[in-house]
């Protein structure tokens, strides 16, 4: 059953069929950061995107991620792994990069959030692959 998750996430990131990644078409309200400061805008953003089904995904490498999980076939600590995966970039926003202090502009750091999102094509065309292997690997240990 997981292949078969694997294989179809695996078709719909490649692009064929003219399909996409299934998602809630909605992002994370960026007034969390202006309502509640860095810290705590952080902390709800990261709750909102970490639970995989409530805002925009990139790729389908986390209902692939999920599957195997509901599954039973991964270990108790991918869970941590998946949530370091928005800890560790959050952490870096709130105690690497100073805030904003005066009232021009907005207090995160939007450069860094832009050289993130310049990740974005790069993961795409990882995903698949990554797809492509964990696919194969459960195939051969099934």
């Amino acid at each position: 059953m997981a292949v078969g998750v694997l294989a179809a996430c695996l078709i719909v990131d490649t692009g064929l069929f003219g399909l996409r990644t299934p998602m809630l078409r909605r992002q994370t309200p960026q007034a969390y950061f202006y309502r509640l400061g860095p810290a705590r805008g952080a902390f709800l953003w990261g709750l909102d995107t970490g639970l995989v089904v409530t805002t925009f995904r990139v790729t389908s490498l986390t209902w692939g991620a999920l599957a195997v999980t509901v599954l039973g076939l991964v270990p108790w600590w991918a869970g941590v792994a998946y949530a370091a995966g928005f800890l560790v970039p959050s952490a870096v926003l709130i105690l690497l990069v100073p805030p904003r202090t005066g009232g021009d502009g907005p207090p995160e750091p939007v450069w860094l959030l832009d050289r993130l999102g310049d990740w974005e094509p790069r993961v795409r065309r990882a995903a698949p692959g990554v797809l492509a292997v964990a696919a194969g690997v459960l195939a051969l240990a099934g």
